[in-house]
């Protein structure tokens, strides 16, 4: 059993997604209310966020974290409250909400609460690369530049990601040559994406890592060797595995990656520039994350 829950931080993210943050933060504190917990509400601006949450985690003594937000609101509040046992519970209100679609949360905010409120926890690795956590997936190359162009286009959603790919796709310089030491062996291997996941989906559903697990101290370098549109089109389907003639894949606890030339990279969305060299460790069970009591983590 969880231990009694006295008083709780909302982060919040006003801009992520397209609903009405404030009918979402009646319904939690209304609730709270009735049960007598207490409620601090932290609303981001997008300027030094990590360094206030930090400041209110120190000055209060929280059981646990709610985060209204997408990927990037998660990640920051992850990365302020590392090391602290706090476990956190997510309401979907990002647009893509990548992160989340591997949990099974229920659809409506109601329904996330009850979560949010109960004992059930998973315990779940985090993969440290460079300076950054990652929550579920990272990668060089051509997703990252999708990434790049889609953070400039004026328009925003899915149907916004679509239209990058194509001139992305002519421009890109795919495939990369990349050189990767782990676990004691190094190998040379040439992708168009190479992927670091944690999790096994993508916001947009596509499950590129179906035999990963969460909380096995490891971790999954993918290589994507081509752009197979066949192959990637089965990612959205309820496939075991991925086809070796498509996708290279290792499951390691640590790892060096380098490349001769500048590659695009991201971490849960967020384009970081052109790298030539990371460094990736996993943190095991580095956080407690409220899930619906049918979750299963594939253990």
């Amino acid at each position: 059993m969880m231990k009694e829950i006295n008083h709780v931080l909302f982060v919040v993210n006003p801009i992520a997604g397209n609903d009405n943050k404030e009918v979402l933060i009646d319904l939690v504190q209304t609730e709270l209310r009735n049960q007598n917990i207490e409620l601090t509400v932290y609303t981001t601006t997008g300027d030094g966020d990590g360094h206030q949450i930090k400041d209110l985690v120190k000055k209060h003594k929280f059981d646990r974290v709610f985060i209204a937000g997408g990927d990037g609101t998660i990640k920051i509040t992850t990365e302020a409250i590392l090391g602290k046992n706090l476990p956190i519970a997510i309401f979907t209100a990002g647009s893509a909400n990548g992160f989340a679609k591997n949990f099974d949360l229920p659809s409506t905010y109601e329904e996330q609460l009850k979560v949010a409120l109960s004992d059930f926890v998973f315990k779940m690795d985090l993969v440290k690369i460079n300076d950054h956590i990652s929550l579920h997936l990272a990668d060089f190359g051509v997703n990252a530049e999708l990434i790049q162009n889609y953070d400039k286009a004026e328009w925003r959603g899915k149907v916004s990601y679509l239209m990058q790919s194509v001139p992305t796709l002519m421009k890109s310089g795919h495939p990369f040559e990349f050189d990767i030491s782990t676990d004691g062996k190094s190998f040379s291997i040439e992708a168009s994406v190479l992927s670091i996941a944690n999790c096994q989906k993508y916001g947009t559903g596509a499950c590129i890592n179906p035999t990963g697990l969460m909380d096995d101290g490891k971790f999954e370098i993918i290589a994507f060797k081509s752009l197979n549109l066949i192959e990637i089109v089965k990612t959205f389907t309820n496939q075991v595995e991925l086809n070796p003639e498509f996708a290279e894949t290792h499951s390691v606890s640590g790892a060096t990656i380098t490349c001769k030339d500048p590659v695009p990279f991201q971490i849960d969305g967020e384009y970081l520039g052109e790298l030539t060299k990371i460094e990736i460790s996993i943190l095991k069970k580095g956080l407690e994350l409220f899930v619906p009591e049918s979750f299963k983590a594939n253990t």
